[in-house]
Parts: structure tokens; sequence; C-alpha cells
């Protein structure tokens, strides 16, 4: 808790992510990777699922094509993932992260301004958030498709910051993705990583702040959180 305090003193916005962070959709996105290449005889290994983790569509596609020698057009691949997600989050309830509900409404009830960025493209993000009660928490989203470049290229943070007209150095991002922690440091901001899996522990360690192992871990931590006492 100390060491989180040190990281707030001079925070004014909290970014979060959405996949994996919020609601859990990424299993939902590997499911469909799978099923799609498994027509060409190919299986997703654990390092590149990891890779891809929070990329857009169209680059997580093509780096599996790459990185599997599918014989493919990733962006027609990415479409017909894109297609068959939305599908499927139209018609089935989207789960969410353990303690995410909590952990936003401490960071709201501390002052902060609360903003989101994801990769997700606009009108999937929003009928996640509208499903999981996300939506109205946040002054700020910006999709992966509003942007020239997606995680872990800056842009998607740097907008953020712009729209919400704050120094990148004064907001915090909170990340499940290595990517995604790249490209909010590569924006200039703070990173807190969560959702980490022990054995991931130290490369986040190289890109982010701090790094938990759940969204509760980290709610907890900002319970304790007297902003005052600064």
């Amino acid at each position: 808790m100390e060491k989180l305090s040190k990281v707030l003193k001079k925070v004014e916005a909290v970014v979060f992510d959405m996949d994996g962070v919020l609601s859990d959709t990424e299993p939902i996105y590997l499911n469909i990777e799978k099923k799609i290449i498994s027509r060409y005889g190919k299986t997703l290994t654990d390092r590149l699922i990891e890779k891809i983790k929070g990329s857009s569509l169209v680059d997580a596609m093509g780096t599996i094509v790459r990185e599997l020698d599918i014989k493919a057009d990733p962006q027609k691949l990415a479409l017909e993932e894109e297609r068959e997600f939305r599908n499927y989050i139209l018609d089935n309830p989207i789960p969410v992260v353990p303690c995410a509900k909590d952990l936003i409404e401490i960071v709201k009830n501390l002052g902060y301004r609360i903003a989101l960025a994801t990769s997700t493209a606009f009108d999937n993000a929003i009928v996640i958030l509208s499903k999981t009660g996300f939506k109205d928490h946040f002054e700020v989203i910006i999709t992966g498709d509003k942007v020239e470049n997606t995680k872990p290229a800056p842009d998607i943070y740097l907008k953020c910051s712009q729209m919400l007209n704050i120094d990148p150095q004064f907001c915090l991002a909170i990340e499940d993705s290595l990517n995604g922690c790249k490209a909010a440091k590569n924006a200039g901001m703070l990173v807190i990583a969560v959702n980490v899996d022990n054995k991931a522990v130290m490369e986040f360690e190289k890109v982010a702040d701090m790094v938990y192992n759940s969204n509760c871990e980290l709610m907890e931590d900002f319970k304790k959180i007297n902003r005052g006492a600064y």
C-alpha cells in the first residue's frame, strides 16, 4: 500500500483497459481464434497467446498468420473473428472480472477522473460496457478503431490524455497485457498491471510500475488509501 500511495501522489486520472481488466472477454476472443486457425491445422501456443494479448484483431491475426505460417489474409480472418465476437456478445451475458466494479467505485470515490482505453472496436466496446454496467462510469472512452496505431503504440493513451486535457505523466493506466502496459508507458503514463499470473510477474515488472495478481488485490490497497493524507 505504501508503494501505491507513492505512485498515486501526482495522479489526476485513471485510465482503465477493458478486456481482461473489467470484462472477462479475452477467453471469448481466444476461443474464436482457436476455432478459426484450427481450419488450417494450427494451434495457439501459450507464448503466442501472451504475445497477441491486448492487440487489435487485425494485429493479432497478423501475428498469428505470420508466426504459424498460415496462408491466409489476416484482415479477412480478423473480420471473421469480429463478426463471431459481435454475435456472441449480443446474444450472451458478458462476464465481469472479479472486483472490477468495486475497483472502479473506489477509484471514483477517491476523486480521480476516469477514462477507458481499449483495443476493442467502438461498437463492440459499447455493447460490452452497456451489458456489464460500466458505460456511465467513464468520462472519456477511446477505442482501437479511433486511433491510427493500436497497442503497444502509445496512440490510444495519448488520445485519452488529450481528451481529458491532462498531461500523460499525471495519468495512471490499469492494464492486464504487456502490449497494454507498453502502450501506456510509451505514452508517458504510470502503469499498474493486474490479473498477472505468477509466472509472468517478472516480465511485467520490466514495464509496469506495480504488478498485482488480481483486481481484488489492487482494490484492497486502494481501500487503504486516504488521498487527503498524501
